[in-house]
């Protein structure tokens, strides 16, 4: 990913280890001073298109990991339009996600943000996710209720979680007032039961090529 997009600065929190032995650590970076930046030697200048303001790879789940060329323009249309269509004032949002997904990084920072809001981006750590499929539920459940978030955007692994937490006594914050769901298909009796134990979840679509968010029902208009 780092050669391909031809990214030649690296902020991390960690040491880099071996894995890339033409980064450099820059000296005089002080600004923030629990990341280190390290200069990058890629091999390649990237070839992007004119304006391209983020690049997002693709899971690649099919195939290599493709690089999707963005535009702020782009990127700022839907964050304002999610923002929008939420309905949400000055909300309040916990990330769930890493923010290496689109979704969370566009509808969950960038929308909350253009709405006057506040982002919580704990660690994955305290989230309570240790990878792709490792969810701590115990850990999870502690982190929504210790921040009492208005929103929140979950994938149908997540919401399923937190239903059957919430069959099993776990009480929702009555502070949640919009619970997005994408990333697959979500299966409608999965959104009723969610419904029924105090989740308010509106299901989503969207693709990286479209900036993330293309559809996403609302309160009053859901399908």
């Amino acid at each position: 990913v780092l050669d391909s997009s031809g990214a030649d600065t690296l902020l991390t929190d960690r040491a880099v280890g071996p894995f890339r032995p033409r980064a450099e650590l820059a000296a005089g970076w002080a600004q923030l001073p629990t990341l280190q930046r390290y200069r990058l030697h890629p091999r390649t200048s990237s070839r992007v298109p004119p304006g391209t303001w983020k690049i997002t790879y693709t899971s690649g789940t099919t195939g290599e990991p493709k690089g999707v060329c963005l535009s702020a323009s782009h990127l700022q249309a839907v964050a304002h339009g999610v923002a929008a269509a939420a309905g949400l004032r000055e909300p309040r949002h916990l990330c769930v996600l890493p923010l290496s997904t689109l979704l969370e990084n566009v509808a969950g920072v960038y929308g909350p943000l253009l709405a006057n809001g506040t982002v919580i981006v704990p660690s994955l750590a305290d989230v309570g996710l240790g990878g792709s499929s490792s969810i701590d539920v115990e850990r999870l459940l502690a982190c929504i209720s210790l921040h009492d978030p208005e929103s929140l955007i979950l994938v149908p692994e997540i919401l399923r979680v937190l239903t059957i937490a919430a069959e099993r006594g776990w009480r929702p914050p009555t502070s949640l007032r919009f619970v997005a769901v994408g990333g697959s298909r979500v299966a409608p009796e999965l959104i009723d039961k969610a419904r029924g134990v105090g989740l308010p979840v509106y299901e989503g679509y969207g693709l990286s090529e479209c900036g993330s968010v293309v559809s996403l029902n609302v309160v009053g208009h859901t399908r």
